[in-house]
């Protein structure tokens, strides 16, 4: 009984799926994939102010994986990183349907550093400046700024 109940609906699923995509294609509809997986990846030394920081992050990834390795890949050819910085570089979080974002002091020799995944790319960023506000100090926090911010899936990005 088990093969021909198995028999019946590979029958109908033969019979179904060629009407289902022909009639995509005569009514012309979009036939997209979504990509909805990103990843963050950090190099971090003890004193970011001596070595800085190396910061890869990838969006809209068909899976996990491929979001890490895109992820891994960016924040090991940081330009702005020192070599030793980028090798520490590792895989700190996925996120899917979330944003990513980094703030940072840009002036060399400074601590300030921060960044979020956050459901909303205003939210990320505000969660990331908090963080950089934090780590800088009262003397440097004003100079925290936004240098990047990602969103994956169907994350707002107001």
């Amino acid at each position: 009984m088990g093969q021909r109940i198995s028999d019946v609906v590979m029958m109908v699923v033969a019979q179904t799926l060629p009407c289902i995509f022909g009639a995509a294609l005569i009514l012309q509809l979009p036939v997209t994939f979504a990509f909805a997986d990103g990843a963050v990846a950090l190099g971090r030394p003890a004193d970011i102010a001596k070595a800085g920081v190396a910061i890869g992050i990838s969006a809209n990834y068909a899976d996990n994986a491929a979001a890490a390795q895109r992820a891994l890949q960016e924040c090991q050819t940081t330009q702005d990183a020192p070599q030793e910085t980028r090798s520490l570089c590792q895989l700190l979080a996925y996120f899917k349907d979330q944003c990513a974002a980094v703030a940072i002091d840009k002036k060399a020799g400074t601590p300030g550093f921060g960044w979020s995944i956050g459901i909303t790319k205003a939210n990320a960023q505000k969660e990331a400046m908090a963080a950089c506000k934090a780590t800088a100090g009262k003397s440097r926090e004003a100079f925290c700024e936004q240098i990047v911010a990602y969103c994956d899936g169907t994350a707002r990005q107001p």
